[in-house]
């Protein structure tokens, strides 16, 4: 069902493509992440179709009415944002903030709209089935072009003389919580630290290029600067 792909499928896939932390987060394999696209683009409306299998064998009346039912619901996910902008721009000039309940209710009679003409109107059908490789698309792109693409398809890094590397970070720990007044690790306070700045190289004024850790992080691991406001 291509409804699936836009009202479920792509606005999921755009959220996480906006944020591939969350994959790192929970350290996701690639075959998790290749499997979690997989469910949203075609186990989904898989799922589905198997459920109008099964109202089928209950009569032809039922399973249409269910596809309509089905119909409804998925163009009412889809058109959620889309009655979210236009309310909100009628409100805006109220200085009011929409109610969930006129969004919702916007969106149910929006769903029952098309529901309805996709059985009165071939023209309805035929551009519903003009989209059917949509889901398919979206699917390639989440994984191929979208941010995410590093952690379903990484690349295969060159390493010519492989050492070992630890890399310790201590998120929300600023490093002037480690000094004295004359801006060394304080040995009295923190003797463990003290010691491994005598035994190694410290540097006291590094800065990372942003205060965000899910981009400072990556930032040092590949040397690439991340986006403004990013």
């Amino acid at each position: 069902m291509v409804l699936v792909g836009f009202a479920i499928a792509q606005p999921a896939f755009d959220v996480i493509s906006k944020t591939p932390e969350f994959f790192a987060l929970r350290e996701s394999s690639r075959t998790e992440v290749i499997l979690f696209a997989l469910v949203m683009s075609v186990g989904i409306p898989a799922a589905l179709l198997v459920l109008e299998l099964l109202a089928g064998l209950a009569g032809r009346s039922v399973a249409r009415g269910l596809h309509l039912g089905l119909l409804a619901v998925l163009f009412a996910l889809f058109a959620i944002p889309l009655v979210q902008d236009i309310e909100g721009g009628a409100f805006g000039v109220l200085d009011r903030e929409p109610s969930g309940w006129l969004v919702l209710a916007g969106a149910v009679l929006l769903g029952i709209a098309v529901a309805l003409a996709y059985t009165r109107f071939r023209l309805v059908r035929t551009y519903l089935l003009v989209l059917t490789p949509a889901p398919l698309a979206f699917l390639a792109l989440f994984l191929i072009d979208a941010p995410t693409k590093r952690v379903a398809l990484p690349p295969v890094p060159t390493v010519a003389k492989p050492a070992p590397v630890v890399m310790l970070v201590f998120d929300e720990f600023p490093v002037a919580s480690l000094m004295d007044a004359r801006q060394q690790i304080d040995a009295k306070r923190y003797p463990n630290f003290a010691a491994l700045g005598r035994s190694s190289t410290w540097y006291r004024r590094m800065i990372t290029v942003t205060d965000l850790t899910t981009s400072a992080v990556p930032a040092m691991l590949t040397g690439t600067v991340p986006p403004p406001g990013k």
